[in-house]
């Protein structure tokens, strides 16, 4: 995440609930975003404090956190957790924190340079996500450069990118609108589709539109139109550089950015298009989340050990030792290979560990009732 220095020092927070708020990430119509630390712990989170008008609007802040808190019930690998939903204070300060991604968003990938192969697999792996959402029910509407993260930096000479995350979602019914007291809408007008503008709320084909116009940045370094005008003009020509699959991908772009939203594919049609021409398996269904990166390192056997958290004391969190898991709410199922021969599961109160136990994954199934009784299934 690239810091930003446009807050107004007097606008500045300090804390909101027990986090302390410790740099300024981005301001933008929908609030203030920053990089803090729960107090008494260490792990880094970003905290998206929302802004007034969103806060004082019943109905906008109850949807906005009901879609936050149900797109991470997906349990999405590349859908980004939701940690915890703050409501605080007088005047009233509503805030949702996530872990913290340390990666390059995709606006930074696409300006540095990928090569094709990555940048399909990266594209994929958003198409896939956003197809989960859309099966639940839930729109993202705000698809843009700067809300899709590779989830660890990326080192010198790397051939591969690290997994990819969305961010950013319970504002589907925002975007688009204009923001109170202003001529402004909510949301980057590059990335959004033409019939977002003025809506009630946005459609599986806004998102579609999304995909296209990231997909032609991420294999170009360029926004895909110059203007509004240009987004509604069906004659405006667009084609990619000399590369492989230029036809097929130069086809694929044009169909998703159809000014009718009615002219553009599924995003089952997207990945259909996609997995020929993708890295084997990038374009595969994911594995279920929380699968120990350790477990890449050695020959899968394909087997995986289910571990059913079912209860958690109040006021209590429940990290996975070495791992990105924070279980903030039960039950919670958590997707373990079975090639490790353990996970260890720390439960902490007020940032400070209490206790940790050792889950074996010689099981298909293992249930932690805690405070840690473990039985088999």
């Amino acid at each position: 995440m690239a810091h930003s220095d446009s807050l107004d020092p007097e606008l500045r927070l300090e804390t909101v609930g027990a986090y302390r708020l410790d740099a300024i990430l981005e301001v933008d119509r929908l609030g203030q975003v920053y990089m803090g630390t729960r107090a008494g712990g260490r792990e880094p989170c970003t905290v998206r404090v929302l802004a007034r008008h969103l806060v004082d609007a019943p109905q906008l802040l109850e949807r906005t956190i009901h879609e936050a808190r149900f797109s991470n019930d997906l349990r999405h690998p590349n859908i980004i957790d939701v940690i915890e939903v703050l409501d605080e204070g007088a005047p009233r300060q509503v805030a949702i924190v996530t872990p913290f991604v340390d990666g390059p968003t995709l606006e930074q990938i696409a300006r540095e340079g990928i090569e094709q192969p990555a940048a399909l697999a990266m594209m994929c792996q958003v198409v896939l996500a956003l197809h989960a959402c859309h099966q639940a029910g839930v729109v993202h509407g705000n698809l843009t450069p700067t809300n899709v993260y590779a989830a660890e930096p990326i080192r010198p000479g790397q051939r591969t990118l690290p997994r990819a995350v969305i961010t950013e979602f319970g504002f589907s019914h925002v975007v688009g609108q204009r923001v109170p007291g202003t001529e402004e809408v909510h949301g980057d007008l590059a990335y959004l589709a033409p019939e977002q503008p003025g809506r009630a709320m946005a459609s599986t084909a806004a998102d579609v539109y999304a995909v296209g116009a990231l997909l032609y940045e991420l294999l170009t370094g360029s926004r895909l139109f110059a203007s509004e005008t240009d987004k509604r003009n069906t004659s405006v020509a667009i084609g990619l550089p000399s590369m492989p699959h230029a036809a097929v991908l130069t086809d694929l772009i044009r169909r998703c950015v159809a000014p009718d939203p009615n002219d553009r594919p599924t995003l089952e049609e997207v990945r259909a298009t996609l997995e020929p021409i993708v890295p084997d398996e990038d374009c595969a269904t994911p594995r279920p989340t929380g699968v120990d990166e350790v477990a890449a390192h050695h020959e899968p056997s394909g087997q995986w050990c289910v571990i059913h958290i079912v209860s958690r004391p109040a006021g209590a969190t429940i990290r996975r030792v070495g791992g990105t898991d924070i279980i903030a709410t039960a039950p919670y199922d958590l997707v373990v290979s079975a090639d490790l021969p353990y996970v260890e599961l720390e439960l902490a109160l007020d940032g400070h560990a209490t206790r940790r136990v050792r889950v074996r994954t010689d099981e298909t199934e293992r249930t932690v009732d805690l405070p840690f009784v473990v039985s088999e299934r």
